[in-house]
Order: C-alpha cells, then structure tokens, then sequence
C-alpha cells in the first residue's frame, strides 16, 4: 500500500515536474519575445528623437531665414509672427488697405507680450481696433470684440 503510494506521489511529481518545465520553457520565450520587442521599440524611439532634432533643427533654420527675409524687406519678426513697419504716415484706413494689400492686416493685441513689444517699437503704430460698424462698440479687425486690456 505504501508503495502504491510512494509511486502514486512520484507520478504527480513527475507531471507537476514537467508542467513547471513547459511553463518555464513558455515563459523564457515569452520574456525574449518581449525582450526583442523592447530593443526594436529602442531603436524606434531613438529614430523618432533623430526625426524630432532634425525637425526641430529644420523649424529653427526656416525660421531664422524667413526673420532674415522678411527684415530685409522691412517686417519684424516677434513670437512667431511678422509685423511689417511703414515709414508713410497714413490714415487708419489707408493704412489697414495697405496691410491688406500685402497679404496681411494691422495688428490684433492677444497678450501683454504683443502689446509691450509694439511700444517697443516706439513708433506711431496703427492697431486693428474699430467701431466703425457701430458707434462705441469696439472690435478688432479679425471680427472678435475687445474684452481684455492690457495695462503698462
């Protein structure tokens, strides 16, 4: 009886033996698997951080140019935006048409930072403020009302 046992529990062991070993066996596989997906998403990121310098470098370089183009012809360049600079009194009119004419018109204030470096500029400066349509209603060229002021 006791051998039937004995070799009962040596059946048992053997199999949960060879269940461990199948597991273990399907686990380093799996944890390879993982492993070179891991390497193969480094190399991934690392070519996307390349892309992203190399794009970021390209941006810097782009806009470096176009602030060298556009000063030479007589904008300035601020938070990336231009800002083209008249050296001909006009009215506020007149000079909202030329804006127009040249692809752009005068400017909308959306921050203290805007409104600081047009002072800055410590010129007469036409800005996009109007109420022509009506009388003491205040908007900006782009159509949106005037809700903030920035003080200085």
């Amino acid at each position: 009886m006791e051998m039937v046992q004995l070799q009962t529990s040596y059946t048992n062991l053997t199999k949960e033996r060879d269940q461990l070993q199948t597991s273990y066996t399907n686990l380093t596989k799996e944890r390879d698997q993982l492993q070179t997906s891991y390497t193969n998403l480094t190399k991934v990121q690392d070519q996307l951080k390349k892309i992203v310098e190399d794009m970021a470098k390209e941006r810097n370089d782009l806009q470096r140019k176009s602030q060298d183009q556009y000063t030479k012809q007589g904008w300035v360049y601020f938070s990336s935006s231009v800002y083209y600079i008249s050296s001909l009194a006009k009215t506020w009119l007149e000079s909202r048409e030329d804006c127009v004419h040249r692809c752009a018109d005068l400017v909308v204030i959306n921050s203290k930072e805007e409104q600081e470096f047009i002072r800055r500029l410590q010129k007469r400066v036409w800005i996009g403020l109007t109420d022509r349509v009506t009388e003491g209603r205040w908007k900006w060229v782009d159509g949106t009302p005037l809700t903030k002021r920035y003080i200085t």
